[in-house]
């Protein structure tokens, strides 16, 4: 009986990362939507579960946040706040910039804070950094309630004689904000896949951003030799349209905001480009 036994090729064969895409496949991360849910859930829940207060510090950071800004640098410092209560002056800004600096920060260290949940499993590597700009949400519509019920006060005991509510400048400052955080927070992670340093010094540079938007000031009060800090600061522009949603001030001039939504769409596409070209071997090399 003869028994022919087929050698196996030796042929050599190559696993490597294919090759990184151009685009987004949206319809993935569609197909993945109830992940991304249960990620904001997981991320509120962690949030909020070991604490002694709970969800109560979604509120309580940004009213002490406001409140040391009102004692420092309106009855200190003597900063204007717009013939606006400082307290409301203060809160809007806050608010805006606790959503946008949180998504930030977030997203830029997504890769590192993920990496024993990246190396184990399959799912797009996107559906993090949405969870993480959605639970930033979630906190900053708990936030913005706190601020109405507050500003309805004012209004109620006749404090605030100059109001309005505008809902298209506050959605579109909030629309502006999420996509710079996340456009922003993608080009950081990317990065932070070869340079894990640039996290060490990424609240330095936040705390910097923070004094370089008007949030413990107004933009009227930066003088015009210097408002092309406001120009190539594309955060500056949707802060200041979410507080002049209800708090009106000097309006944002068109050329500012045209410039600021600018940088902001270039900005988000480096990101996501740049997420693109490392997201298939990031793991390799962290």
């Amino acid at each position: 009986m003869n028994i022919r036994t087929t050698m196996p090729s030796t042929t050599p064969i190559i696993i490597d990362a294919e090759k990184p895409s151009r685009v987004l496949d949206l319809g993935e991360l569609w197909r993945y939507r109830g992940l991304i849910g249960l990620f904001i859930r997981r991320n509120l829940v962690t949030r909020t579960k070991q604490s002694v207060l709970g969800p109560l510090w979604l509120v309580l950071v940004p009213l002490i946040t406001t409140l040391v800004f009102t004692v420092v640098f309106n009855r200190m410092a003597g900063l204007p706040t717009e013939e606006h209560p400082p307290f409301l002056f203060y809160l809007a800004g806050v608010t805006a910039w606790t959503f946008f600096s949180g998504s930030f920060q977030q997203t830029a260290s997504f890769f590192v804070d993920n990496l024993s949940l990246l190396s184990k499993v399959y799912f797009p590597r996107l559906c993090l950094p949405l969870s993480i700009l959605g639970t930033q949400l979630v906190t900053f519509f708990v936030q913005i309630s706190v601020f109405l019920l507050i500003f309805g006060t004012f209004i109620l005991f006749g404090s605030l004689p100059d109001w309005h509510v505008s809902i298209l400048p506050f959605l579109a400052g909030l629309a502006q904000l999420s996509l710079l955080a996340l456009g922003s927070g993608l080009l950081v992670a990317s990065a932070t896949v070869k340079y894990r340093d640039l996290l060490h010094i990424l609240g330095f540079f936040v705390n910097l951003w923070l004094y370089a938007t008007p949030i413990i000031y107004p933009g009227s009060m930066i003088p015009s030799s210097w408002r092309w800090l406001l120009v190539v600061n594309p955060a500056a522009a949707p802060v200041e349209l979410i507080r002049q949603a209800f708090l009106p001030g000097s309006e944002v001039g068109g050329a500012i905001l045209l410039t600021s939504w600018l940088l902001t769409l270039a900005i988000f596409i480096l990101g996501v480009r740049a997420y693109l070209k490392v997201e298939r071997t990031f793991v390799d090399t962290l």
